[in-house]
């Protein structure tokens, strides 16, 4: 739920959930207050601030139904609320005139690269995230990708590159990595591209029918990376 307080320029955004303890049944809510002066004005900004916050109350339950200390979910809160100071605080911060676009895409394969990469970003509600090296001239696909977001959507868009992607950006660059993150990702409510740059290659989640399904996968990715944090613990001893 997402209000406001009055006589401030304060907005809160709450999500309740209840804990069993025997018999009797206890309330609680994970709340967040911001000022309403340091956020953009956006239905996308709103729908990102009250998914986080259902997403940190479902970690909170995880741990009062499971009698766990709090300080476990600690790093995903952390995470969840620093994704949502970057997605609220970090619009594109240099100028999109300055970005070259491809003025001749020769080669066929540059062609099809370029083709394939607007469609997907098409079909995935222009929400893209483009994987790049340190040496990667990244910025003409960007700013060709760029071309096709309305206003709202270019407003919450980073060309910087972050080390994660980050739920609630649309188009974004992040640096490369190992593996994939999928539990990030799954926190993301609307479909998306990855795209690698150095390979050319792309990956699509392009349907989100089932969000009480993904919901689960998150907190069981949670309660997994629990159980191997206590079997490291284990094997050091």
């Amino acid at each position: 739920m997402l209000g406001s307080i009055p006589g401030s320029d304060l907005l809160f955004s709450s999500s309740t959930f209840t804990s069993k303890n025997g018999n009797s049944l206890t309330y609680y809510s994970f709340i967040l207050i911001f000022s309403s002066s340091k956020i953009i004005d956006s239905q996308y900004i709103y729908s990102e601030i009250e998914d986080q916050t259902s997403y940190c109350a479902k970690l909170c339950h995880y741990c009062f139904q499971n009698s766990k200390d709090l300080f476990l979910i600690t790093p995903n809160i952390r995470a969840a609320l620093e994704n949502l100071i970057f997605c609220i605080s970090f619009p594109i911060t240099k100028s999109l005139s300055v970005f070259s676009l491809p003025s001749d895409l020769s080669s066929s394969s540059e062609q099809n690269f370029y083709a394939t990469a607007l469609s997907s970003h098409l079909q995935t509600q222009m929400t893209t995230i483009i994987e790049i090296e340190k040496n990667n001239d990244y910025l003409p696909l960007f700013a060709f990708l760029s071309k096709f977001l309305l206003p709202q959507q270019l407003a919450l868009s980073s060309a910087e590159p972050h080390p994660l992607p980050v739920p609630g950006l649309f188009l974004q660059v992040t640096t490369t990595r190992p593996t994939v993150p999928f539990d990030t990702l799954m926190q993301f409510k609307r479909p998306w591209t990855w795209i690698h740059f150095t390979s050319a290659k792309l990956f699509k989640l392009q349907i989100l029918k089932h969000k009480k399904l993904l919901e689960l996968i998150i907190l069981l990715t949670f309660y997994l990376n629990q159980i191997l944090i206590k079997l490291n613990h284990k094997n050091a001893f």
